[in-house]
């Protein structure tokens, strides 16, 4: 991995490319590639993911909008589309400005190069994606801090968010889910309990069963979740919104507090609800006294469950990839 910040240029002209690099080499890894094909075949591969791209509209011995078309095809692509693009470019018309703009880059440089230009539009996006990616880290943080701060609170969960974490997780791999939404929900489902901190002591950590009235109040702490979270102008806190708010809810419509059902329920909050129900009848908790089940119970109470309260696909990689969950538990004792 490069130690400097990956600068990608894509311009079909050698002298761009040359120009380009002498002068940014001093404080970035810069890669230079000639079109199209170059492209392609440099995302397909295993290579550094840039953490800008700058790249020429006009490219080919036809001089086509090739820029245009690779801009769309990486604010696509998962794996590309948060990576900044400033195109490379002779059109000077407000028109095309726009219509770059449009494809999704962040700015325009126009040929001829000028040195000084160049260096500082780079340096000015570069800044900004780093400030960008430590907001991110910033909300993962509060996640992790809110999420430790209610286990210290109740008597009973002690590593049960991370434990979820990592059991939603892997399910969320078995399932299929792109890494886009893998990251969503391991930075979010740590989260899915928070609305607890709203539920008096009395009831948290009652000893035995609770009341009707009781069991109201506690279903709360998904809406209080949500209340909490949502208006965040934050992706990850709007994400752990909306698992806060639906990882009780039931595939058969019989969970709380919409009574959703089916594919309605967000597919992050489906996969909470199994992970979260999982690690709760595998533990300890004081609304069932020192009950804890075996194994087999587990097993046959999420058997039972399938297409009531679980997705039944979810259903059916969680039973069917068990020792992989209990491998879990196994590593990440209370």
């Amino acid at each position: 991995m490069s130690d400097k910040p990956v600068v990608l240029i894509v311009d079909d002209e050698p002298s761009i490319l040359r120009t380009i690099g002498d002068n940014l080499s001093a404080d970035y890894k810069v890669i230079a590639l000639r079109g199209r094909a170059d492209t392609d075949e440099y995302f397909e591969e295993d290579n550094l993911k840039p953490d800008l791209i700058l790249l020429d509209i006009l490219m080919g011995p036809e001089q086509k909008e090739e820029g245009y078309i690779l801009c769309q095809w990486l604010k696509s692509n998962e794996e590309t589309r948060d990576i900044p693009v400033i195109f490379l470019t002779q059109k000077t018309e407000p028109e095309e400005e726009a219509k770059g703009f449009e494809f999704g880059a962040v700015d325009y440089i126009t040929k001829p190069i000028n040195p000084l230009i160049i260096k500082a539009r780079v340096k000015t996006h570069i800044q900004l994606r780093e400030r960008t990616k430590e907001i991110i880290e910033t909300q993962k943080d509060i996640i992790l801090t809110l999420s430790e701060a209610l286990e210290k609170r109740s008597h009973e969960t002690s590593r049960h968010a991370k434990r979820v974490r990592l059991a939603a997780d892997l399910l969320a791999q078995k399932a299929g889910l792109s890494d886009k939404e893998r990251e969503d929900l391991w930075n979010a489902s740590p989260m899915h309990d928070i609305g607890k901190i709203g539920i008096i002591d009395r009831i948290l950590n009652k000893k035995g069963s609770l009341g009707r009235i009781q069991f109201k109040k506690m279903k709360q702490h998904t809406t209080i979740g949500y209340e909490i979270l949502k208006e965040s102008k934050r992706e990850i806190l709007q994400i752990a919104a909306i698992v806060a708010l639906q990882h009780h809810e039931a595939w058969d419509g019989s969970g709380y507090p919409q009574g959703k059902s089916g594919e309605n329920i967000d597919i992050l909050g489906r996969i909470t609800c199994l992970a979260d129900v999982f690690d709760a009848i595998t533990h300890k908790r004081c609304y069932r006294g020192e009950k804890v089940f075996t194994m087999d119970e587990v097993v046959d109470m999420i058997r039972r469950d399938r297409g009531k309260k679980f997705d039944p696909r979810l259903t059916d990689l969680f039973l069917d990839n068990i020792e992989d969950f209990k491998k879990i538990l196994e590593e990440n004792p209370d």
